[in-house]
């Protein structure tokens, strides 16, 4: 249950509930700090693979990325596996975030996740808006496919689909299709 969260100031993501409680929140977190408490997998079984919208190896759970973010996101090093994104449309972003915007996204670990996507994608963030995010310590091993890479909407990235801002630690170990 997510009665009570962030009373502090600090919300506490426990289990894939909480997380996908956490992607349906109608805030954008400025000045408050969401944390990991544990390793997360939102789709227990399952194996990303390149072409997996395709071939029918599909999830329970699609992830649905948070709209838009300004806050501290803290994974305390542990892991999000699992995530399966499936963005049909013109403009949708696919990532943890769709947008980020002075936000700070640290000691992270994405991996076994899928992201099939038309606009901007990215392991942690699709977009960062007005160059002021800070990422520190990000580990991503995801696969990436856009559905049309000849698009000049077409913003595909490890980390981040789209961003001018520097960045520090942070490594992608994934696959960005079509190679």
């Amino acid at each position: 249950s997510t009665e009570g969260w962030g009373e502090d100031g600090v919300f506490e993501i426990a289990n894939a509930s909480d997380l996908l409680a956490f992607s349906e929140f109608d805030s954008d977190f400025a000045g408050k700090t969401v944390k990991l408490t544990a390793n997360i997998d939102l789709n227990p079984g399952w194996t990303a693979a390149p072409g997996s919208q395709a071939d029918g190896n599909l999830p329970v759970n699609y992830w649905v990325p948070v709209q838009n973010f300004k806050g501290t996101f803290d994974g305390q090093n542990f892991s999000i596996s699992g995530m399966f994104i499936y963005n049909d449309s013109v403009w949708d972003n696919g990532g943890l975030f769709a947008k980020v915007d002075g936000a700070t996204i640290k000691n992270l670990v994405i991996k076994n996740s899928y992201m099939f996507t038309n606009h901007a994608s990215g392991g942690v963030a699709a977009c960062v808006e007005n160059n002021t995010c800070t990422f520190e310590n990000i580990y991503v091993d995801t696969i990436i496919e856009p559905k049309n890479p000849q698009s000049p909407c077409c913003y595909v990235g490890g980390i981040v689909g789209r961003q001018t801002t520097a960045g520090a630690n942070y490594i992608n170990v994934g696959t960005l299709l079509p190679s």
